[in-house]
């Protein structure tokens, strides 16, 4: 090999699992050729499974919100709960008849909107 032809030829790291005897335009091409496979084989996986994968993350998203809503309930629920548990002796003086009507429209809505 002339010195010129040496000159050209750039060093190749250890990672690169291109033989030594190789020279520089070879290992481009080389990872050329790499890259397209990996491009051909990340087009086949997103063909095949991007759909199902979105529809999955949409029906996830809408479960969540729905368990949040769900959440929100449930603590609302216990913030009202005691006050039909505790006895008429203990009942806050701030209780009073419209309160009671609006508790109790409260509840009656909650429950109407869930179907359990």
């Amino acid at each position: 090999m002339d010195d010129l032809q040496q000159q050209s030829e750039l060093p190749l790291s250890e990672s690169t699992t291109v033989p030594s005897h190789t020279t520089a335009h070879e290992a481009s091409n080389s990872q050329t050729k790499d890259q397209d496979i990996l491009r051909a084989r990340l087009q086949v996986i997103k063909d095949k499974h991007f759909d199902i994968m979105n529809t999955l993350h949409e029906s996830l998203t809408a479960r969540l919100t729905q368990l949040q809503r769900l959440m929100n309930y449930r603590d609302l629920l216990d913030s009202m709960s005691p006050y039909l548990l505790v006895p008429w002796t203990e009942m806050p003086q701030e209780f009073d008849l419209k309160m009671m009507e609006e508790f109790e429209e409260n509840i009656a809505s909650i429950l109407s909107l869930e179907k359990f």
